[in-house]
């Protein structure tokens, strides 16, 4: 057994307790699914039970690399002897036992070759978790998105048919032309066709969104909490992330296999011998023969290339995990600039959507009043509306690149057991 398992596991026990403790302190989104859904919600994905299921069938390859490629071989023969002298024809018959013996040194390469085997099954489940979990994320605020430019667009639509009264108000009483009325009109029909628009990508986020996931209960929040602030430093993060990473881990236990499956191509140079003992009875039983076999076969230049292709599929392991470390450390770097840069523009466009808002309310007020022209209150209608949109397109991107933080950190819906022993 590898003794990092062992650090690993307390290292996750305490990262485990940890993310308790900090849940409880809120670092859990309200913008999220519902905790206690996940595991039925992530275990249910087609990624993750057929990952499941080669689980089984890493125990099953461990069972059979311990017990070795050799069987047991029962031969029996029969056959006729004329003797041409005498002229009599004898029947005589033979039974052997045979089997091939693993050379020393062997057993113990195939027995680590069957563990490697469970631990790469582990891992790989573990991955695929990790990664269903990453698109129930990317693929929930996808919808998540769409259902609150709906409901921006519904308050926005509310307001204009509000304003298109008061100017039909204005224009009945001969203080604005006809033709502003039709202005209003026209801007509440593009805004109805904007929310429109975004009523029919809300319903198909829903159903892909449904289709992936047919077990998850597409419940939002009826107000959604500030993205949250991430505390410690880039640093800590990046080790978190990195330290624990199951595509890396993954990539390192199938290194450690195809570097045992080198070792074992060399010592397959030197063939198995197959030992039997065989018995005879000769001559109608006359005679009577016990003996012992030992065949041996020479290795020749077939198993000298099963080395050297053992030795390069080792080479293309090692770079396959220099490059998958070097693409994990690039996304958590990439996740945390993700997570900084996030929130502050949220809080840019938040401070700009509330200035807009109320410059465009204040507007509104004054063409009522007859102090402002109607073009120049659509404009900042229009302004404050982009802008509304913009903050909270920029609030769920915050709390998405946080969450995506959170859960590359294993610290939200983490699987259970997920350190291999």
């Amino acid at each position: 057994m590898n003794p990092r398992f062992g650090l690993r596991t307390v290292v996750s026990a305490l990262l485990m307790a940890s993310a308790t403790l900090a849940n409880a302190g809120g670092i859990y989104p309200n913008a999220l699914p519902p905790a206690g859904d996940i595991e039925a919600i992530l275990g249910s994905s087609p990624l993750v039970a057929g990952a499941a299921a080669g689980v089984e069938l890493g125990d099953a390859i461990n069972r059979r690399r311990r017990v070795g490629p050799h069987e047991w071989t029962l031969r029996a023969m029969t056959q006729e002897r004329r003797d041409q002298t005498t002229q009599q024809t004898y029947t005589e018959a033979q039974v052997s036992l045979e089997r091939g013996f693993r050379i020393p040194g062997k057993a113990s390469v195939d027995a680590a070759l069957g563990q490697q085997a469970v631990l790469i099954a582990e891992f790989a489940h573990a991955d695929a978790w990790h990664e269903a979990g990453r698109s129930l994320l990317s693929s929930w605020f996808d919808w998540l998105r769409e259902r609150e430019s709906v409901t921006v667009l519904a308050g926005q639509v509310k307001i204009l048919e509000q304003h298109r009264d008061a100017v039909q108000r204005r224009v009945t009483a001969g203080d604005a032309p006809a033709i502003e009325g039709q202005l209003a009109e026209g801007e509440l029909n593009r805004v109805r066709a904007l929310h429109l628009e975004a009523q029919q990508l809300a319903a198909a986020r829903s159903l892909d969104l449904k289709e992936l996931f047919p077990a998850l209960a597409q419940r939002a929040p009826d107000t959604i909490d500030d993205p949250p602030a991430v505390e410690e430093t880039d640093a800590i993060w990046h080790e978190r992330i990195v330290a624990d990473n199951h595509e890396l881990e993954l990539a390192e236990n199938q290194q450690q296999e195809a570097e045992l499956q080198a070792q074992r191509a060399r010592l397959d140079r030197m063939p198995d011998p197959t030992v039997g003992v065989h018995y005879g009875q000769e001559r109608d039983r006359q005679e009577k023969v016990l003996g012992v076999t030992v065949a041996l076969p020479f290795g020749g230049s077939g198993r000298r290339a099963d080395h050297a292709a053992a030795l390069a599929r080792a080479t293309m392991a090692t770079e396959r995990t220099r490059q998958i470390r070097l693409k994990v450390e690039g996304d958590a770097n990439r996740a945390l600039s993700a997570v900084r840069l996030s929130r502050l523009r949220w809080e840019q466009l938040s401070r700009l959507s509330e200035q807009m808002q109320a410059t465009a309310a204040t507007m509104r007020r004054g063409y009522e009043l007859g102090e402002l022209d109607l073009a120049q209150t659509l404009t900042a209608q229009r302004q404050a509306l982009e802008a509304t949109l913009g903050a909270q397109q920029a609030e769920l991107d915050a709390i998405e690149a946080y969450a995506r933080l959170r859960l590359d950190a294993h610290e939200i819906w983490a699987l259970e057991h997920e350190h291999p022993q």
